[in-house]
């Protein structure tokens, strides 16, 4: 049987259909109401900017792993949109987006500048890698999260081994072994070449230390962001808490959902509290708050930015329409 793209989109919808009415289900609406009403607005004013610190680190990491280098405040709109993106469209398709934003806004090839975004994440990879490295050192952590952690070290490494193994493939040798004709294979050596020279700068121990440093400090910045969530509902709990939320959170969002990782994304919080003994009703109404003060800024944001860009909607397409750029 055949599956097609719009039926994954269909999946996806339902997952996160199927996993809010569970969760729904199973708490109390009166309790998670009452949280709601005692939630504090300076602790989630402090997450309304930090949304924006993350992105100037994101975007400062990416403009790291670019050559030539971009202006930084045309990689943090381009991001914002790429977000947006995320937001509004299902299977992440803000990445491709922000990657043809700035190649298009910046004049630099569209296949390098995909494969220089590809790279980045990569990076923002290398630093939750190192987060989920430490967390089993300092806390025991549930099952759920060790399999979880086995999955994403599982993806990361095959991820890391193709970009190693494009960057070491000859792209005469690579175009000479297809079976096409001389002109297309000229178009994929093209190609080829312009991807690796997205993917150069991990040759480059300085940049590659600098990207990664970056990439922490974005990590760091959203642990910042879960802490004051969770203490705007008037509840202390360790930074650990934070920590393993947020890596909660970004395993489960690799699962494909409805956009917006709708569903997965309130599961993740909800289980990772649950095990700092955080009632499922209060969870839930944390995780909400979390999700909504993440997506609605950032989204409403990215939707700004792009006239700000000097472009139009109808300039933000996911296609590559030419190999030549």
């Amino acid at each position: 049987m055949k599956y097609e793209l719009k039926d994954w989109k269909i999946a996806g919808f339902l997952l996160s259909v199927a996993l809010l009415g569970l969760l729904f289900y199973i708490i109390d609406f009166k309790e998670a109401l009452e949280a709601f009403r005692n939630v504090r607005p300076f602790e989630l004013t402090i997450v309304f900017f930090l949304n924006f610190v993350v992105i100037l680190f994101k975007s400062m990491r990416w403009r790291t792993l670019l050559t030539p280098k971009p202006r930084l405040i045309v990689l943090f709109l381009a991001n914002l949109v790429g977000f947006m993106a995320n937001t509004l469209l299902p299977a992440r398709a803000g990445e491709l987006v922000r990657a043809l934003v700035l190649g298009k806004k910046e004049n630099i090839s569209k296949t390098t500048v995909i494969g220089s975004a590809a790279l980045d994440r990569l990076f923002e990879g290398i630093g939750m890698l190192i987060l989920l490295a430490i967390i089993p050192l300092i806390m025991e952590t549930p099952d759920w999260m060790k399999k979880g952690t086995f999955g994403f070290i599982i993806f990361f490494s095959i991820a890391f081994a193709l970009i190693i193994l494009m960057m070491k493939l000859n792209p005469e040798t690579f175009a000479k072994y297809i079976p096409f004709s001389e002109n297309t294979n000229e178009i994929i050596k093209n190609i080829f070449e312009k991807l690796q020279k997205g993917f150069e700068a991990i040759n480059n121990f300085k940049t590659s230390s600098i990207a990664t440093i970056f990439s922490l400090m974005g990590w760091i910045t959203q642990i910042f962001m879960v802490h004051f969530v969770i203490l705007s509902f008037g509840i202390h709990l360790t930074p650990l808490a934070a920590l393993m939320t947020l890596l909660a959170v970004n395993i489960a969002i690799m699962i494909p959902a409805a956009p917006g990782s709708l569903g997965t994304f309130e599961l993740s919080v909800v289980l990772a509290l649950g095990f700092f003994g955080i009632e499922k009703s209060i969870a839930l109404s944390i995780a909400l708050t979390y999700h909504f003060i993440q997506l609605i800024p950032v989204t409403i944001a990215g939707i700004i930015s792009i006239p700000l860009l000097g472009m139009s909607f109808k300039d933000i397409d996911t296609r590559i329409t030419s190999t030549n750029e």
